[in-house]
């Protein structure tokens, strides 16, 4: 009796791309650089998403994947930017410098609402955050984010200026040089 081997189950875990010393690379691979987005469409809602989504992860995997919230997130596909059109997991697994600097961006910025591309990147922002090391590298972009906020703020501040003298009191008596100051001050 001759056994066939089975294939390999599909794994939803994302095999986190590494350099030679084993930290992770932030790079994109080749797949990433040649990827082109499909045609512009709507961005699908949560629920199609996520329908979308399991109705993969039943045909790739068990029945427990389907009862897994990561699996599912896994397989959801992202909704804009020039990965549209990829897993969640992809994503993870081609451009992880790409995801983390956004991730960082939605994390420290955005606030999740109704809308469809919201919906899509709480939920990327979800799965990455099951990662600790993926975690540890947006918040490692959001470090820098935020100094470079402050630096930028340093230097667009404006010089302080002289104040301008007040307008009279009512009933103040006014001189000369006195009106002479408001007038060219511009009040």
């Amino acid at each position: 009796m001759e056994f066939k081997a089975r294939p390999p189950k599909f794994s939803f875990e994302p095999k986190l791309p590494r350099t030679v010393n084993g930290d992770l690379k932030l790079q994109a691979s080749e797949a990433a650089m040649t990827y082109r987005p499909p045609p512009f469409t709507p961005a699908l809602d949560g629920m199609t998403v996520t329908r979308n989504a399991r109705q993969r992860v039943e045909v790739l995997g068990t029945r427990e994947s389907l009862r897994d919230p990561v699996s599912i997130l896994s397989q959801h596909v992202l909704q804009f930017e020039k990965y549209r059109g990829q897993t969640f997991k992809w994503v993870l697994e081609n451009d992880l410098g790409w995801v983390t600097g956004v991730m960082a961006l939605v994390d420290l910025d955005d606030t999740e609402t109704e809308a469809p591309l919201s919906r899509n990147k709480f939920c990327l922002l979800t799965y990455v955050k099951r990662f600790p090391e993926v975690v540890a590298q947006m918040e490692s972009k959001q470090r820098g984010i935020e100094e470079e906020r402050r630096r930028r703020k340093k230097v667009s501040m404006p010089a302080a200026t002289a104040t301008k003298p007040a307008p009279p009191k009512k009933g103040e008596e006014m001189d000369e040089a006195k009106m002479d100051s408001i007038l060219s001050s511009g009040k």
